[in-house]
């Protein structure tokens, strides 16, 4: 039956955790993208096997990949508090989340040789990913009205370009990240978005993939590589605005010393995250902004904050182990006994979480349309 494929009447949401000694391992698209080997089609078996790449095609998908991964980190260190104005939790960080659906369904088209359905989903991606920062920069030390009335109501938005000019006018590395540097960081994000409107709108001949790769159903290896190198860019440029915005991702704790398996939520980064978005920006730049932004006033309180907390001893931690096995279905004392492997699995939780509570629907908007309704409105619209 063809339905099996599609949604059931529930809600399901999964995410991995990572937590280890020393430098981190390369993740594969198959495994960052959630996909199943068993169903990708001959190219993108070929495309993601080692021994039929060449050197630079396997460094720029190692590129993809870690810059992929790098994003995903970001979900670990996005805070959720009450907003006393709208006594609002949910949904908060939905534009981030919904960022990243749209970049996992346009990777998976370009891999599947859809070059142009992946190019035209990288500008909403952009563009949530944007957004979730400007609501961020907006609302933080204000309230999340104005943002919880452009999720419910869609007023309030800005255009593009003025949402990106608030960012980098309002963010708060400004005084310490350089100015030179922010404007080609922010001229780099237009010129990006600027490339990508083509394949919304209505694209030139020159912009055309079907005129460069030759007839209807053709891909040229230029096209598909333009993809590739235009994906990594906008990658870099996403990741370079999410630290300027969360500057704490350049100063990892080990939140588990003070708080075992519980604590704040969304405050801070484990070595583990950092390393990662190190790996993707380069250790030399990771360093340079860790410098520029040590001085920042939240960077130093949040530090002094956890410092003042007594360190646990490792019989408390696993105290709190035992403790959690009794609230969250799934785990036991000795399922896992290894530090490490406890807190992926808690990391893997939380990020769960974090998705389920950034996709809840108010049923009352949501409620269902019957049969007979839709099927008069599909006779209607069939009928001149």
């Amino acid at each position: 039956m063809v339905s099996k494929w599609f949604y059931k009447d529930y809600r399901e949401f999964a995410a991995y955790g990572e937590y280890g000694e020393g430098p981190p391992s390369d993740v594969s698209l198959i495994g960052l993208l959630n996909l199943n080997h068993e169903d990708l089609k001959p190219f993108t078996k070929d495309l993601l096997d080692p021994s039929q790449q060449p050197q630079r095609l396997q460094t720029s998908l190692s590129e993809l990949s870690r810059g992929i991964n790098a994003l995903f980190q970001f979900q670990d260190i996005l805070d959720v508090s009450l907003d006393i104005e709208t006594s609002e939790l949910v949904n908060r960080h939905y534009a981030y989340y919904e960022g990243l659906v749209y970049l996992r369904e346009s990777v998976v088209s370009w891999l599947d040789r859809n070059v142009l359905a992946g190019l035209t989903l990288l500008r909403p991606f952009l563009e949530l990913s944007v957004f979730h920062v400007y609501w961020y920069v907006r609302c933080k030390h204000k309230s999340y009205k104005p943002y919880y009335d452009w999720l419910k109501h869609g007023k309030g938005k800005p255009g593009f370009q003025n949402a990106l000019d608030y960012i980098f006018n309002n963010l708060p590395t400004k005084g310490w990240a350089g100015e030179k540097r922010l404007q080609e960081l922010k001229l780099t994000i237009q010129n990006g978005y600027k490339a990508l409107c083509a394949y919304n709108h209505t694209p030139q001949i020159n912009e055309s993939i079907t005129a460069k790769s030759g007839g209807l159903g053709n891909l040229a290896l230029e096209s598909f590589l333009y993809y590739l190198e235009l994906t990594n860019i906008l990658l870099h440029q996403v990741v370079y605005l999410f630290i300027l915005a969360y500057p704490m991702s350049l100063f990892p704790v080990e939140k588990h010393i003070k708080w075992a398996f519980g604590g704040p939520v969304g405050l801070f980064f484990d070595k583990v995250n950092y390393t990662i978005i190190e790996t993707c920006i380069g250790p030399d730049n990771a360093a340079i902004l860790k410098q520029s932004f040590a001085p920042v006033p939240d960077v130093k309180s949040l530090l002094e904050w956890f410092d003042s907390f007594p360190t646990l001893t490792a019989e408390e931690i696993d105290a709190d182990w035992e403790r959690l096995t009794k609230e969250i279905p799934g785990l036991t004392k000795e399922n896992t006994t290894h530090l490490f492997a406890r807190l992926a699995l808690m990391k893997s939780h939380n990020r769960s979480l974090g998705w389920a509570l950034n996709y809840v629907i108010d049923q009352k908007q949501d409620s269902e349309i019957p049969d007979e309704v839709v099927e008069k409105l599909r006779k209607r619209i069939r009928t001149w």
